[in-house]
């Protein structure tokens, strides 16, 4: 009977001992594909959103995190800005008259599906060995840490490098992949017409890198004076924690006050009891 009892608990160990290589196996590699997070930090007008999960287009509001399958739009003189990442490093800009749809947000890839419009890509902090996309149905293009815009009509896509380097390449009916990937190195660009290749360089003209360079300056301010009203916010909440403990501090020093003032008065009336007993006594032994 114990060998039998012994054999089973190896069995049982080995098993269990399986199942964690297993898991430890499995964990690096499901933590990688964790998506990042997709927040709207910034909206004017009244752009949209289409909620993958409930199908209904709805008023973007700053806060409002989006998920892969939404779909957002904006009108003339709308535009809106989103972060992806904790750190709102990576900052997208969709500009008026455009229409995107989030196809994957994740550590290691974020694409998106620009269908007409314009997006500004502010990318500061990828992850290492990361893919930033953006395809439209003429071309896609992307960067792993730059400064790109992105323009399209449907029919013909046009890619800046603003910041760095940034490749693009056609697609085909399918919307695959078409030809060799072109590298645009920073302050040039590049169009492709649909179902072709990109070929032709041109230099950036200085109203697109105002532009840039306005856009930047302006988020670069609003970025700081958030950080600034995050740390006014913090610094409030640890003064009223500070003040709350200086309020518990002196609550208790005035209970223990009040309880050695009771204590003696206590002790007081014990004193002036006894004092008036011994008194009685000796006028009912004097009768």
């Amino acid at each position: 009977m114990k060998t039998v009892h012994s054999f089973q608990a190896r069995v049982f160990v080995a098993v269990f001992l399986f199942g964690l290589t297993l898991a430890a196996g499995c964990i690096p590699s499901a933590f990688s594909e964790q998506p990042e997070t997709a927040q709207i930090v910034f909206v004017k007008g009244a752009p949209q959103i289409m909620i993958s999960a409930r199908q209904a287009w709805e008023v973007c509001r700053e806060g409002m995190m989006v998920n892969v399958g939404d779909e957002i739009r904006t009108a003339a003189g709308e535009s809106l800005e989103i972060s992806f990442g904790k750190e709102k490093k990576n900052i997208v800009r969709i500009n008026e008259d455009s229409n995107v749809i989030f196809r994957k947000i994740s550590a290691s890839v974020n694409s998106m599906e620009l269908m007409k419009g314009e997006l500004l890509s502010r990318l500061k902090k990828l992850p290492r060995d990361s893919t930033f996309e953006i395809k439209t149905p003429a071309g896609l293009c992307g960067a792993r840490g730059t400064g790109l815009g992105t323009l399209t009509d449907g029919s013909r896509m046009t890619a800046r490098a603003y910041e760095n380097n940034i490749f693009m390449r056609g697609v085909d009916p399918s919307g695959n992949p078409l030809g060799k990937e072109l590298i645009v190195e920073e302050g040039w660009k590049s169009s492709v017409d649909r179902f072709e290749e990109p070929s032709r360089l041109e230099q950036l003209s200085e109203s697109e890198m105002g532009e840039w360079r306005a856009w930047e300056q302006n988020l670069e301010t609003r970025l700081e004076s958030s950080e600034r009203a995050s740390d006014h916010e913090t610094g409030l909440d640890q003064a009223e924690g500070i003040g709350s403990n200086i309020d518990s501090t002196a609550d208790s020093k005035r209970e223990s006050l009040d309880d050695a003032r009771d204590v003696e008065r206590i002790e007081e009336r014990q004193d002036q009891s006894g004092s008036g007993s011994d008194s009685g006594d000796g006028a009912g032994y004097g009768t």
